[in-house]
């Protein structure tokens, strides 16, 4: 079996000899053998004629044409160099209808006789030739005189060179001539198995070895890629005797469908397929061959030609070349070079009949104009001369659509991203780079696909005609909006710098582009001059843009980005587009139309600013946008106080203004809903930058659809408004981003290069601030002025460190709602505690984990500030109110959670150990408890640790709080709070975290009427409070025990922690020490100690331990002994070290007296790497 592979582009990179996988392609895509269905047509039997063409409506004469054929009657004929087709004159004249014989037979013979003239003058060897053409004749049975037609090469032969044209190893097209000299030589046989013959490539004679019959049709086979070249004058002899066989016989009526019905379809078909993989390359990809200029004069690449033809062409970069070679290419004419493939792309754009349906513009003079950094380059821009004072005006936009099917996976990114975001330092694109940098991308000297509209203007801007359609355009030149500026600002083309501008490819020069860029300026300002006259309104507000440090990223430098005459001019052709494209898809498409409406400003804020600005003089007109951008235009003016006022004013008018958004024509009742405010035109969409905006793709599929290139929409309106509001969302989310880009690197310029001096305007005025607008730069910020520690404190707050505040509110906003909402919850948190609240406050750790290797290199004890104290307030109080509401609603289902008293017998114990260290406490109540703990408060270090020790103890006979069932309790007594002292309580405020809550959200929303009245079984809400409390106290403990071993950790990676204790209990054989700055009570075992000696003693029912130390003296002098006293209450330095050979434990232990000396609590920082107090932990490198 032989497959042919077509061309270059089907290959996929292999060559000759490399061992590939080929993909067999379907049935229906092989092709017909036209010359063997010719030499088999008159050996079919009468049944096989007639289920061959039973379902083929032949005309009357293609069946006698067949009828011929069957019978013999029909073949080729050679004369000289041209092939005729001959038939009998008797079937010539037994045919009705076909013409007057003799004007048939008359024509050809004519040719005949001149081809033989021509022959005949050319000496012995044409007569020769001549000869062995009637030599051919006489074998066809013809008889002089008589012929038909010439033929006409037909187009789908297998033998019509029908090879795809060799493709250059980087992407670019072929012209026509240089596919068709090139095509026949890329045929490619694959071998199979032994019984399957090899056939030459453009030859389909009958195999050596009989073929198996009816083989399976195999997707994937593997096999060695072969070239075998025929002789070019045998092989174009071949060539025509097969296209003349194929005029005879009209078998194209034939599919390859119809000739697998045949039992010998093999010899009449020839099956295709494509390589997938090469298994093993065997080519070196190399080749000897000549360089010459590409058609189209680019300087950046130049044409490789290999000698040997079954390589393909190459793009050699200009940098590799001869130093003159792009100047003097006659002198390299003559000169083989050596060249290797090393980067071999996928085309970068459509192929074959992709393009039929693309109006081929790549020799007008079509360039681009955009910022000088850009390479997502969507639209280009051309204008021609039509005659009559007429213009041919061209906005060509990228054809992304083409490349981004709908439903794609790549599609549903781009639906989901919708915006490409513009930050100061990157991009993020909405498609991937490959598409958007390079396949899309109208890059000069290389063909895109573009979505193109063309008008008739006439010199006053007015459009007389408009035509949509795809195109294939080649850009000249990347022009910079300072390149066109250079252009519109220059009197002569003599004034412009050549060797400023880049070069302009093909056939084109500056001069040209010079000339277009002036017609289209003069054209973009009568548009812009008719745009305003309609109604539009503007409010431009200055843009930074930032130098960046190439080496750190860092700005070094900043501007205001200025805005030409250039940027004017493709503005205007932009909003032509636009407003074009959309009323084409509502014309065609008018419920699922996507286009942009902008409405009318809140009027509300319009008459407050009215009145605001009449106070100061300033009268303005807000009944339209006509009449808004009448008010600019008369306060705009020259000289620094006139610029600040116009800067003031636009942006006063910006505040009432609304965003502009997306919408599907299907969801809205009233065309006046379309209106878009700001431009005052009746319609208008994006459709000019289908690379960063998804709004633009589905615009460029409609405009798609209604031209006929593609099926009409079956878009559901609802959808397409979802897409359209999601697309707005992230169009908000991406603006924002990048003013807060901007703001950052502001931010970062002043603080690394110092401060920045520039002039302002008040926009307003308050009792404490005033907002000022730096109207050079495009900010307002806000200065306080007022001396009180609130406004000072606000005054000191950096925004930079503060996340965005959204919407229409500000830091300032924010800040006065958290002051006031602190007032509040002092005012609560006071009134609690006097109700007889209980807070038995513990300290908890945190930690600073190594970001490489996950383990601690840092802790800290987490602090519970005043913004702690505000949300537990609130927090507080809304479980309170939750209680009430479910339990008021739902008395038998209520989860609610309760907090009996503390073990009695506990607490008494506790007042007689106290008792005996003189402390005395109250504990008949919560409140009892709490008064006690605030009359040992103090300050200072004894009695910071004493509190510790007091609250340590009071939480041991403090019982947990538990979830229940109301129906499970009998009375409301039991449903008490002990340490909040209110009658009933729940947790609602972290559903998140905790189910009850999610159980308490249920039964607020049944009693709210939003949800139905649940029918839970009390006993089944009784035991899953009882699940969620052993959950709850299972967890708890976990978060202690990952923080005891991750202390531990710490301990053992960066040493010992020396910290201030406290004694709260004395043993016979040890002490337990709370470190009350940590939350932790070690046991200290006295036989672990550097001890001489202990004794344990009980003095009036207080235990002591007397410690004796060996004492350290002088040279010379003997060893002494300090004996040091410790019961409860005794403040000691306590070191906490690892434990050899078990890492996940630590020990606390009390150095002797000496060490002792300086020693302090080091705690990590908060802020890691900030060294603090001798009452706080710092990181391991100040340890030692």
């Amino acid at each position: 079996m032989d497959i042919y592979i077509c061309g270059t582009r089907d290959r996929n990179r292999s060559l000759q000899g490399d061992h590939v996988v080929v993909r067999l392609s379907p049935p229906h895509e092989w092709m017909v053998c036209h010359n063997r269905v010719l030499d088999y047509l008159p050996k079919l039997t009468e049944d096989e004629f007639a289920s061959l063409y039973a379902e083929k409506r032949l005309k009357p004469e293609d069946r006698l044409v067949v009828d011929a054929a069957r019978r013999g009657r029909l073949g080729p004929v050679d004369a000289g160099d041209l092939e005729v087709e001959v038939a009998s004159p008797r079937e010539n004249s037994g045919d009705e209808g076909r013409g007057d014989p003799e004007t048939m037979g008359r024509e050809p013979a004519e040719k005949n006789k001149k081809a033989n003239r021509r022959g005949s003058r050319g000496g012995r060897k044409h007569k020769k030739k001549t000869e062995r053409d009637e030599a051919g004749s006489k074998v066809a049975g013809a008889t002089p005189g008589s012929g038909a037609a010439p033929s006409v090469r037909p187009r789908g032969s297998a033998t019509d060179a029908g090879f795809a044209p060799g493709d250059p190893a980087t992407p670019a097209l072929e012209s026509a001539k240089d596919a068709e000299s090139r095509g026949g030589e890329f045929g490619a046989t694959a071998l199979v198995s032994e019984r399957d013959s090899v056939v030459q490539p453009g030859s389909f004679n009958r195999p050596a070895t009989k073929p198996v019959p009816n083989p399976p049709h195999h997707p994937l086979v593997c096999t060695e890629m072969t070239n075998k070249v025929s002789h070019p004058i045998r092989t174009g002899r071949r060539e025509e005797v097969r296209r003349s066989a194929k005029e005879a016989v009209p078998d194209s009526g034939l599919d390859v469908l119809d000739l697998l019905r045949l039992p010998c379809w093999k010899k009449l078909v020839q099956r295709t397929g494509k390589v997938v993989y090469i298994v093993q390359p065997v080519h070196t990809r190399m080749a000897a061959g000549h360089l010459k200029l590409m058609a189209d004069k680019n300087p950046d690449t130049a044409l490789f030609s290999p000698k040997d033809n079954r390589i393909p062409r190459m793009k050699i970069p200009m940098a590799e070349c001869p130093g003159d070679f792009y100047r003097n290419e006659a002198k390299y004419s003559k000169t083989l070079f050596v060249a290797l493939i090393v980067e071999w792309n996928d085309p970068g754009f459509a192929k074959g009949h992709d393009l039929f349906a693309f109006h081929a513009c790549r020799e007008e003079c079509i360039f681009t104009i955009d910022p000088e950094t850009a390479r997502d380059l969507d639209d280009a821009v051309s204008c021609e001369r039509a005659g009559n004072g007429l213009y041919e005006v061209g906005v060509h936009i990228a054809d992304v659509s083409f490349f981004v099917p709908e439903d794609t996976p790549l599609d549903q990114e781009a639906r989901n991203r919708a915006t490409s975001v513009y930050m100061v330092q990157k991009v993020i694109p909405m498609l991937p780079r490959p598409l958007c940098e390079n396949v899309c991308s109208l890059n000069p000297s290389e063909d895109r696909l573009a979505l193109s509209v063309v008008w008739t203007v006439d010199a006053d801007g007015n459009v007389r005609d408009e035509r949509f359609g795809r195109s294939i355009i080649r850009s000249c030149v990347k022009l910079s909006y300072g390149h066109a500026q250079s252009i519109i600002d220059a009197r002569d083309l003599r004034e412009l710098d050549a060797c400023t501008f880049p070069p302009v490819t093909g056939s084109h020069d500056l001069a040209e582009v010079y000339e277009k860029v002036k017609m289209l300026h003069g054209i973009s300002q009568k548009l812009r001059a008719r745009r305003f006259r309609n109604g539009a309104l503007r409010l431009d507000q200055p843009k930074l843009s930032f130098t960046l440090d190439h080496g750190t990223g860092m700005p070094n430098g900043f501007f205001v980005y200025e805005l030409k005459e250039s940027n004017r001019l493709i503005e205007e052709l932009m909003l032509l587009a636009n407003m074009a494209a959309a009323h084409r898809i509502y014309r065609a498409f008018p419920h699922v139309a996507v286009l942009r409406n902008h409405v009318p400003p809140q009027e509300n804020m319009l008459e407050n600013l009215r009145e605001v600005l009449a106070a100061y003089g300033i009268v303005i007109d807000t009944s339209s946008s006509t009449a808004i951008q009448t008010t600019l235009d008369a306060y705009a003016g020259k000289g620094e106080f006139n610029e600040a006022r116009l800067a003031i004013l636009v942006s006063l008018f910006a505040k009432p203004m609304q965003l502009a958004k997306y919408f599907c024509t299907g969801m809205k009742q009233d065309e006046a809903e379309f209106h878009h405010y700001a431009l005052n035109v009746p319609m208008y969409t994006h459709f000019t930058s289908p690379i960063r905006r998804y709004p633009d793709v589905l615009v460029h599929r409609l405009l798609a659809a209604s031209l006929g290139y593609t099926q009409r929409p079956t878009w559901d309106p609802y959808v397409v408004q979802r897409v359209a509001e999601h697309c707005n969302t992230r169009k908000e989310a991406a603006k924002r981003c990048s003013e807060m880009s901007s703001e950052l690197f502001l931010a970062a310029y002043v603080r690394q290069c110092g401060p920045v001096y520039a002039k302002g305007m008040v926009l307003a005025v308050m009792d404490h601030s005033l907002d000022v607008l730096i109207y050079q730069l495009g900010i307002v910020k806000r200065v306080y002025l007022d001396s009180i520690i609130d406004a000072r404190d606000l005054r000191e707050l950096d925004a930079c460190t503060f996340p965005p505040v959204t919407g229409s509110h500000d830091l300032a906003e924010v800040y006065e709602r958290v002051k006031m909402l602190h007032g509040i919850s002092q005012k609560l948190r006071a009134r609690r505690f006097r109700n007889g609240a209980l807070r038995l406050d513990q300290p908890k750790l945190s930690f600073t984990l190594d970001h490489g290797t996950g383990m601690p290199n840092g802790f800290f004890v987490y602090e519970l500030k005043e913004s702690n104290r505000l949300i537990e307030e609130l927090m507080l109080l809304a479980n309170m109110a939750a209680a009430h509401r479910i339990y008021r609603a739902f008395p038998h289902v209520a989860v609610l959670r309760n907090h009996v008293p503390p073990q009695e017998n506990m607490l008494e114990n506790l007042r007689e150990v106290l008792a005996a260290y003189g402390i005395v406490i109250d504990t008949s109540s919560s409140t009892a408890i709490q008064t006690t703990l605030d009359a040992y408060a103090g300050k200072g270090e004894f009695n910071e640790a004493r509190l510790a020790i007091l609250v340590s103890l009071f939480a041991k006979p403090m019982q947990l709080a538990k979830y229940f069932c109301t129906g499970m309790k009998q009375d409301e007594a039991e449903f008490h709070h002990y340490a909040l002292n209110v009658p009933m309580y729940t947790h609602f405020t972290s559903p998140i975290r905790r189910y009850p809550d999610v159980l308490v959200h249920r039964l607020l929303a049944a009693s709210l009427g939003y949800t139905q009245r649940p029918t839970w079984d009390p006993y089944v809400v009784q035991r899953v409070a009882e699940h969620c409390n052993t959950r709850k106290e299972a967890a708890k403990r976990c978060s202690e025990m990952s923080s005891e071993l991750f202390l531990a950790a710490y301990v053992r990676q960066c040493g010992p922690v020396y910290a201030k204790g406290m004694v709260l209990a004395v043993m016979d054989h040890s002490l337990d020490v709370l470190i009350y700055q940590l939350g932790i009570v070690k046991r200290v075992y006295l036989d672990k100690l550097d001890l001489k000696k202990f004794h344990y003693q009980r003095l009036d029912g207080i235990p002591e331990l007397l410690l004796s130390w060996e004492k350290q003296q002088g040279d010379g002098e003997e060893k002494g002994e300090e004996v040091e006293s410790v019961t409860i209450f005794t403040l000691l330095d306590v070191v906490l070290a690892s434990v050899p050979g078990d890492p996940y434990k630590f020990v606390a232990i009390v150095p002797p007296p000496q060490d002792r000396p300086g020693l302090s609590c080091r705690v990590a920082s908060e802020t890691p790497g900030m060294s603090l107090t001798s009452e706080s932990i710092v990181r391991n490198d100040s340890f030692f």
